[in-house]
């Protein structure tokens, strides 16, 4: 099952993990979501290149796809958690 979310906000704490195997992330603050989450973008895809290219324009305020991704593990503990995988990355 695959749950696509669009959704737009601000980007901070960005990692860009250009020379390891492990994925770039930011946290993203949005009106339409009540916490601030951690989006992921791997290594290789548009959304990792649009994230970097994004991050030395200065560029904050996005609008993205993104596939949401849920912590079964935690959820079993009683720990709503939710990420996101950045498919396409905007800046707005």
């Amino acid at each position: 099952m695959r749950n696509y979310v669009s959704v737009s906000g601000v980007l901070s704490n960005v990692q860009l993990n250009a020379d390891s195997a492990a994925a770039s992330s930011f946290t993203l603050t949005s009106p339409d979501i009540s916490n601030p989450i951690q989006v992921y973008c791997m290594k290789g895809t548009t959304a990792a290149l649009q994230l970097s290219q994004l991050q030395a324009n200065g560029t904050t305020s996005i609008s993205m796809m993104s596939c949401a991704i849920f912590d079964l593990s935690r959820a079993m503990l009683g720990q709503y958690v939710i990420n996101l995988l950045a498919i396409d990355i905007q800046a707005t």
